[in-house]
């Protein structure tokens, strides 16, 4: 993908995720960052960050616009995948395994530095909160899987 379709990518998941005050206090980075990540007069490359933080500002854009334009970029186009109404038992476990590497892959780049600061414990607190509910999703998946 080309920097400039790298950089307007991240500009609107920016603008999308509520700008840059809400995506940087989201992101636990500065303002100024996020700025020169998407600016043609910056050199700064958005491609080059890690695959976690583009996709944490993708989820609170609540749209692919990284994934979008790198499909693009190779001549495909993103289709949303079918889905049926009810949710089974394998979709939950996915969902599981999804926060719990997410949990995972935030704290081994939190802890990189062997030091957790505020923006990185404020990430993984939510983390946390986001494995709790999906214990709870698992067990009473478990449990309706049971009573069948």
């Amino acid at each position: 993908m080309e920097l400039k379709a790298a950089k307007q990518a991240f500009r609107e998941c920016v603008k999308l995720a509520g700008g840059f005050e809400a995506a940087a206090d989201l992101m636990g980075v500065s303002k100024t960052l996020l700025h020169n990540l998407q600016s043609p007069n910056m050199p700064d490359d958005p491609r080059e960050r890690p695959l976690s933080f583009l996709l944490r500002l993708e989820e609170a854009a609540q749209k692919p616009c990284f994934l979008t334009a790198m499909a693009a970029s190779h001549g495909l186009v993103l289709m949303p995948a079918a889905s049926s109404e009810a949710e089974d038992f394998r979709d939950v476990l996915l969902k599981f395994a999804a926060v719990a590497g997410r949990l995972v892959n935030d704290g081994s780049e939190a802890y990189s530095d062997k030091r957790i600061d505020a923006a990185e414990e404020k990430t993984l607190r939510a983390d946390l909160h986001a494995i709790a509910s999906a214990v709870h999703e698992l067990a009473s998946a478990i449990n309706k899987e049971r009573t069948r």
